[in-house]
């Protein structure tokens, strides 16, 4: 089957690019990579069609595997990318702390007295 053939392919190639040098350099550029992997994956998805042949269910079962390993590598890079956001914000407020130290002074020991 055609579309399996493909889906398994798309999907080496796309773990390939998630474990490759690209993620690390460009890492923009890969995420568009990324998102096209995934549109044209489901695309081919919704082509995979029973009746299978012994070749199709055991390259069903090799994508299995493929598929959870994406899994695995997108929710490693989907943490990296959200501790770089943390650490983006971070700096920001510490730079913008550095910038006006008096801007978020808290002024504390306001009481009033009601002795007369």
């Amino acid at each position: 089957m055609k579309a399996l053939e493909d889906y398994y392919q798309v999907t080496k190639e796309t773990i390939e690019m998630l474990e490759g040098e690209e993620w690390k350099t460009n890492r923009e550029e890969a995420i568009e990579k990324l998102d096209r992997s995934i549109l044209k994956r489901e695309k081919l998805q919704l082509e995979i069609k029973p009746p299978f042949t012994d070749e199709d269910q055991a390259l069903g079962k090799r994508c299995i595997a493929l598929n959870q390993r994406l899994s695995e590598l997108m929710g490693m890079k989907k943490e990296e990318i959200a501790a770089d956001i943390k650490r983006v914000k971070q700096q920001k407020r510490h730079n913008e702390k550095y910038a006006n130290p008096y801007e978020s002074v808290m002024t504390d020991g306001f009481y009033y007295d009601k002795r007369k």
